[in-house]
């Protein structure tokens, strides 16, 4: 859900060590902030300069880096996402 993947992502106060070099995962129906995806899959890598995932689903293509000072790089191509409030996240 919403709340899981946010706990992931790691807040300026934490500490940069993580135990999770990385997660992949393929679900058949996702409903994450308010949007409903089919078929999506995902591979989050986590490095030592920070976070790299690549997520897509029918309606989904998108390429998420964070580097170690929590700045926040997102890349999305031929997607719809009928609501994206979860920017403000």
């Amino acid at each position: 859900d919403d709340n899981l993947l946010i706990s992931l992502l790691p807040s300026n106060n934490e500490s940069a060590s993580q135990n999770i070099k990385k997660l992949a995962f393929d679900i058949k129906n996702l409903k994450l902030f308010h949007n409903d995806f089919n078929d999506f899959s995902g591979l989050f890598d986590f490095n030592n300069s920070g976070i790299k995932a690549n997520l897509a689903a029918d309606r989904l293509n998108l390429n998420l880096k964070i580097d170690q000072t929590g700045f926040m790089r997102i890349e999305i191509k031929d997607s719809i996402i009928p609501d994206i409030e979860f920017i403000n996240s």
